[in-house]
């Protein structure tokens, strides 16, 4: 799906000077390969254009016309012939999360990767408390809506607090998503100065009130929008 599969090639390019343990390769399957065979075989190849293992291998979008048993089932003989080290979902629902973690026989259910902003709550109010319950890394991404994150009302308040941590407002958006402790956050980065803003937006944490505070910023956008 991405670029045919040259993605998993460059990115195979791009860990090949480091130790294999300081990296960690996520990669897909798209929703026309969830068959066994057809799943297997889409796994072996993204192994081999990766020139390593994956450590984390998901279903990019559920397909209702597949057995979910059956993909999942496929996904466990990823992991036992060594292909990936864990096995995950993308775009899955609650309910079609718990389904999946239902057909599993031996290999655990570990991400779901799926739209979460500031902007985006959605997530919040199933699969969020639902991976929050069962020890589920739920997977952000469109973390900054593509850079509008800084705009409207919602802008205002990321700036405020931003001057505060002497941080940007992409920065606080971000460290507010993983405030949550099983959300990991995956913006978009297609320069380099973007990697470097979006690194700062660890190894610090928001206080519960500047949190509560954004939160509520957002619940006034929210209104806002959605206003006749």
């Amino acid at each position: 799906m991405y670029g045919a599969g040259h993605t998993e090639e460059l990115v195979g390019r791009a860990i090949k000077g480091y130790k294999r343990d300081e990296v960690f390769v996520i990669s897909k399957v798209w929703h026309n390969h969830l068959r066994r065979d057809d799943l297997l075989d889409s796994a072996r190849k993204s192994v081999q254009r990766l020139g390593t293992y994956m450590d984390l291998f998901l279903v990019h979008w559920p397909n209702p016309s597949v057995p979910l048993q059956e993909t999942i089932r496929a996904m466990e003989e990823v992991a036992e012939q060594g292909l990936t080290r864990y096995i995950g979902v993308s775009n899955f629902s609650a309910e079609l999360l718990d389904e999946a973690r239902s057909s599993t026989s031996k290999y655990e259910i570990v991400a779901d990767e799926v739209k979460y902003s500031i902007t985006d709550r959605a997530a919040e109010k199933d699969v969020l408390p639902y991976c929050e319950k069962n020890s589920i890394a739920l997977i952000a991404y469109t973390p900054i809506e593509h850079g509008k994150i800084s705009e409207g009302p919602i802008g205002d308040a990321l700036q405020k607090v931003a001057k505060k941590y002497s941080k940007t407002p992409v920065q606080v958006a971000l460290n507010w998503l993983t405030y949550h402790e099983p959300v990991i956050a995956i913006p978009k980065a297609s320069k380099k100065e973007h990697i470097v803003e979006d690194a700062g937006a660890s190894d610090w944490r928001l206080s519960s009130e500047d949190f509560e505070f954004l939160a509520k910023a957002r619940r006034i956008f929210t209104k806002r929008v959605n206003s006749p």
